[in-house]
């Protein structure tokens, strides 16, 4: 969060501060699923 906020990213030091505990029962799993709910949201179709 740090490396993106230095390209442009507007994270918050609050933000950086909370991530750790935020993710802190988080599996790999979890991150797959979001992943492709983000794919799924991101692909446009061609009319």
């Amino acid at each position: 969060m740090r490396a993106l906020r230095r390209v442009g990213v507007p994270y918050a030091d609050p933000e950086i501060a909370q991530a750790k505990a935020e993710l802190k029962d988080r599996t790999e799993m979890d991150a797959l699923i979001a992943y492709l709910q983000v794919l799924g949201t991101a692909i446009k179709t061609r009319q």
